[in-house]
């Protein structure tokens, strides 16, 4: 209930956020600062993805992770971030110390626009 809880919370988040006209930087949901150290979701991607995926998005060593771009079903963003992507520099970032919560986080955070 609780983890359901969490995830309405996130999707809720993201839709106001993208409705707003505001600031494009997912928040952190209001989970106690627990996620990415207290962190945003996009100053997380851009501290360790955008070496590889850009700052914009738009790809580089790694792919373009623009949600035009995102053809897979979430799982599948979750299984790569996770555990990484064999014969590329795409590490495991379950290994590096993410949760599962956090790459959920990253994986909404990718559906979103820049």
């Amino acid at each position: 209930m609780r983890a359901a809880l969490g995830t309405l919370l996130v999707l809720v988040t993201v839709v106001v956020a993208a409705c707003s006209g505001g600031s494009t930087a997912t928040p952190v949901p209001d989970d106690g600062g627990a996620l990415f150290g207290g962190r945003e979701v996009a100053d997380y991607f851009r501290s360790n993805c955008s070496s590889c995926h850009g700052t914009d998005r738009a790809g580089g060593i790694g792919p373009a992770l623009l949600p035009e771009r995102l053809t897979e079903d979430d799982g599948f963003y979750f299984e790569t971030i996770a555990q990484g992507r064999s014969g590329t520099s795409m590490p495991a970032w379950r290994r590096a110390g993410l949760t599962d919560r956090e790459i959920e986080a990253l994986v909404d955070f990718l559906r979103t626009e820049p």
